[in-house]
């Protein structure tokens, strides 16, 4: 089965398209607890929010970043 490509519109404006499985991570699941927080540590910024690359239509040429995820200040509550 062909990857996914789902519409997205970078942090830099650019509109382009993110891989379903860059979204979601990896398909097989972590083999341990400690593995599993070593995977989100990985994929979040400083702020908590998952960086996702933005690809052009042919799905190899990078054009941006998707930031997905809490702002910080709605991780804080404010």
């Amino acid at each position: 089965m062909p990857p996914t490509l789902i519409a997205a519109t970078a942090d830099n404006g650019k509109r382009g398209y993110i891989y379903r499985s860059d979204l979601e991570g990896p398909a097989e699941p972590a083999a341990s607890p400690e593995e599993a927080a070593r995977r989100t540590r990985d994929l979040l910024d400083d702020k908590g929010q998952l960086i996702v690359p933005v690809y052009a239509a042919d799905g190899k040429t990078r054009i941006g970043t998707f930031l997905a995820g809490w702002a910080e200040s709605a991780q804080k509550g404010d």
